[in-house]
């Protein structure tokens, strides 16, 4: 058998898979780490699918409309305090001995959506409990974690009906529905960056505004981040940290009776610390906003609600008051019950936390507003190059370039960010608009129109700034008061060109594929990409060259269909 026959034989040679399910329409083949899924429906088939999902969601509606309705009775029922401990106290009994979020099951995910539902049912209906037996109040709390559960899965196929709901009323082609579905799954997905990084944007753009927080809210800019360096602690480990330390006094307890101490002498002895370490596990040492932080009580007031302050959680909206919309905890993260704020969610707090902080900057001094998006352009382009500089040791960097339009000064365009390094050209667009928080079911219109302006404008404004690059050599760039600034070669000079769109708002699961999508058009190969994905980057890439290969298999990627 000649070489070409064996090599033809293998190429053809049937492999059998390790894994294999078929339920006739739908077959699974696992092959080692690659899965391969296949719709065996007729096209008749799936029409039918699609009349059964359209006909059922009228019914499945209701059904939703039912348990939310039924939930938001019984949490009115509770005493706000109580049963925001319990859900937290099954939140942490859910993440022991889990080191990262993709260890987290199902159930654990739920009880932290719950927590984040019930606070928001507490803070925006009328609270009507009345104290009863704690068995009762007990049984009752547990109902309401069964309920929520049942709810919780309940969208984990809703979506799907809606879909064919929405698509027969208003023809919306398939790629584009698929877009709306998929991005109203990750609008429930939590946690933007790594807990490492938590605070690093935070260091760049608050201390700018440094003497609008001190007029308004009493604390520095300092102040806030070292408030939530405290507060990240104790949402995170400061729970599993007082375990270990109540079992550290049990084991000194224990050498201390073993040499002869009474029981009674070694408990006295340790009492205060004992104290301490209780207070932690069932009290609020580590979620008292004030205690913990020391703010100012106007800061902590403007991230809180009271119960039944919210006034717009309960509305006529098709799907108002249900838990795939935008939450009141992701405006206000804490809740004050009886003149105390506390801090039970960890992921509503930093997850919105800048954007909130802005927010109330403008609600009580609109005026600042030109100033705000001053100085946050300033700071986000500052810390975009501080990071590609940390990638890129030795690079050469420009920020705020202008030149001119048709040979002209009297007119310039702008480009955020040049840098050189070894013959390779990065040109980069910082954008530092916030994203949408309403959820892409009812407003996907607003999700789109903030896709495009993060990628769309962004690669048009690198093209553009690529072109003057190409047409002008050497390109001489300007600042601000028109004074000339750097030359440039021409981009045939460069070995590679790379174009970047960096967003300080994240919306990583649609960025790392904005070029696929039908809703974006991006003229170059413009990398899309947050300032938390970049943050990674920075700590990932230990070497110039390796982060070069990545965003030459980067750009590759992009030319595949």
């Amino acid at each position: 058998m000649s070489r070409k026959s064996r090599e033809r034989r293998e190429k053809n040679k049937a492999v059998r898979p390790d894994d294999y399910f078929s339920n006739g329409t739908f077959e699974m083949a696992r092959f080692g780490k690659n899965t391969i899924v296949r719709n065996n429906r007729t096209p008749e088939q799936h029409a039918a699918q699609m009349e059964y999902l359209r006909t059922e969601y009228a019914s499945k509606y209701e059904d939703i409309a039912q348990k939310v309705k039924s939930l938001k009775e019984k949490v009115t029922q509770c005493d706000p305090y109580s049963l925001l401990m319990y859900l937290r106290s099954l939140a942490a009994v859910g993440q022991m001995n889990i080191f990262s979020e993709i260890e987290c099951s199902s159930d654990a995910n739920a009880i932290i959506r719950a927590q984040e539902y019930v606070q928001s049912i507490f803070v925006s209906t009328e609270n009507n409990y009345v104290p009863s037996e704690p068995n009762e109040e007990a049984a009752l709390h547990a109902q309401i974690v069964a309920d929520f559960d049942e709810l919780y899965k309940s969208f984990m196929f809703f979506y799907h009906f809606w879909a064919a709901h929405i698509q027969e009323l208003r023809r919306i082609d398939d790629s584009r529905l698929n877009e709306i579905v998929e991005s109203q799954y990750m609008y429930w997905v939590r946690g933007n960056r790594y807990q490492v990084f938590e605070l690093e944007p935070l260091k760049s753009l608050l201390p700018p505004h440094n003497d609008v927080l001190l007029e308004l809210f009493g604390v520095s800019s300092t102040e806030v981040i070292d408030g939530l360096e405290k507060l990240r602690y104790s949402l995170s480990q400061g729970y599993a940290d007082a375990i270990m330390e109540l079992n550290k006094e049990f084991k000194l307890f224990v050498e201390a009776v073993d040499l002869g101490i009474s029981p009674e002498d070694a408990h006295k002895c340790a009492e205060g610390r004992i104290s301490k370490t209780v207070g932690k596990l069932h009290g609020s040492d580590l979620i008292n906003v004030a205690a913990i932080t020391g703010w100012d009580s106007r800061f902590i007031d403007m991230l809180s609600y009271g119960i039944n302050e919210c006034s717009t959680f309960w509305g006529e909206s098709e799907f108002a008051g249900w838990p795939i919309v935008e939450l009141p905890v992701t405006k206000k993260p804490f809740i004050k019950i009886e003149g105390t704020s506390y801090a039970f969610l960890y992921y509503a707090l930093f997850d919105n936390i800048y954007r909130n902080i802005q927010k109330g900057i403008m609600q009580r001094k609109p005026q600042y507003l030109e100033d705000w998006k001053e100085k946050q352009t300033q700071a986000s382009e500052e810390m975009v190059k501080e990071l590609f500089l940390k990638l890129l040791p030795g690079a050469e960097s420009h920020v705020s370039n202008y030149y001119p339009v048709r040979n002209s000064l009297k007119q310039t365009n702008e480009n955020d960010i040049i840098i050189t390094y070894q013959n390779n050209l990065f040109v980069i667009e910082v954008k530092a608009g916030s994203f949408p928080s309403t959820p892409p079911i009812t407003d996907f219109e607003a999700h789109i129109k903030a896709y495009q302006k993060l990628a769309e404008a962004a690669d048009s404004q690198c093209s553009r700034t690529a072109e003057y690059i190409a047409n002008h050599a050497p390109a001489q760039f300007y600042d601000h008061e028109k004074n000339p600034t750097f030359l440039l070669p021409g981009l045939d000079t460069f070995d590679d060109v790379f174009t970047f769109s960096v967003t300080v708002d994240n919306f990583n699961e649609f960025a790392a594929k904005a070029e696929k999508l039908s809703i974006i058009s991006l003229k170059e190969e413009t990398i899309v990409i947050s300032y938390d994905d970049l943050l990674a980057y920075a700590g990932y890439f230990d070497e110039p060259i390796r982060f070069l290969h990545y965003l030459k298999q980067r750009k590759a990627a992009m030319r595949v269909p």
